[in-house]
């Protein structure tokens, strides 16, 4: 069979665990995709499941696609592991039709499967069976179209002397003079933000009643991007850590050819796990100055990063 890739105990707990639900949380670059590969592939190769029968349901288009490639790829490795054996014809042959299955396979974003749902029972609810999703760009339309009646409505109150607030944030907020694209981008921008939060209402509700003099890293949202800082940088540790693996598990030649490499990796990750350590005491609020002394790190970090030796000679 394939070579099996190698997971920690808890990894392998949720690609193990059968009968019941289970709700993996991790951070980026920790392995989820992965292990929900694994887990949908070794019930194909026990024969548990047929992938005609499965629903895996991702945000984006990209991650849809991402994810059926990646079953696709390990069904291959399976298949490709086993071609030579003599006597398992029927087991290449069922990979082979798990293989076509797959290109049927229900494996696509909410809002295309939440599409196909209604669609199918449209003569259950009150929705034209004509409707169809927004694109982006009509999304992103409307939203101006929102933004420009919203602002029209507040300067006509404005005009009327009912919302003097409301002109002292637009000239706070606003770019020159007459032009209110600044100020509409930035409505917009934490608009997006409010959205990504548990309960976006309750957390606009809650913004600015902070003290005046409380620090910045210590208002209400901050540990929200701190958090989100954290988990870009556990990625591109994770990312470090891989390429060390492929160049570890090489052979000679790959060895050799990576020498020069092996350094400045091992230099640069030792900078951004520490950058980590440092953002890890601000998120946990171990010391009041962490952001301040992380912020020194980073811009130390900067200029005792190493650039990789096909980066240098790019730039020569």
């Amino acid at each position: 069979m394939a070579d099996r890739l190698t997971f920690t105990a808890d990894q392998q707990r949720a690609i193990d665990a059968r009968g019941h639900n289970i709700l993996v949380a991790a951070a980026a670059g920790s392995g989820k995709t992965r292990v929900l590969v694994e887990r949908i592939i070794s019930q194909v190769r026990n024969e548990e499941l047929s992938l005609d029968r499965i629903l895996v349901l991702t945000f984006t288009k990209a991650a849809a696609l991402e994810m059926r490639e990646r079953i696709e790829a390990a069904l291959n490795a399976e298949i490709d592991a086993i071609a030579g054996d003599a006597g398992i014809s029927k087991e290449i042959d069922r990979l082979e039709r798990q293989r076509i299955l797959l290109t049927g396979a229900d494996i696509s974003t909410f809002h295309s499967f939440c599409q196909r749902l209604l669609q199918a029972h449209i003569d259950a609810t009150d929705i034209p069976p004509t409707f169809r999703l927004a694109s982006e760009q009509e999304i992103r339309l409307l939203k101006r179209d929102v933004m420009d009646e919203l602002l029209e409505r507040k300067y006509e109150e404005a005009a009327q002397g009912s919302s003097d607030e409301f002109l002292a944030f637009a000239d706070a907020y606003g770019g020159v003079k007459g032009d209110d694209e600044k100020l509409k981008e930035e409505v917009l921008a934490l608009y997006d933000f409010a959205l990504s939060q548990p309960s976006p209402a309750v957390w606009l509700s809650r913004q600015g009643q902070e003290k005046d003099d409380l620090p910045y890293w210590k208002r209400r949202g901050f540990d929200v991007l701190a958090r989100e800082l954290y988990e870009k940088l556990s990625d591109l540790c994770a990312g470090y850590h891989s390429t060390m693996d492929v160049l570890v598990q090489g052979d000679a030649e790959l060895h050799t050819a990576a020498e020069k490499y092996m350094a400045v990796i091992h230099h640069n990750l030792d900078l951004y796990e520490k950058l980590q350590g440092g953002l890890q005491l601000l998120i946990s609020g171990a010391e009041d100055q962490a952001w301040e002394r992380f912020r020194m790190d980073v811009a130390a970090a900067k200029k005792r990063r190493k650039k990789h030796p096909a980066q240098v000679h790019r730039e020569l």
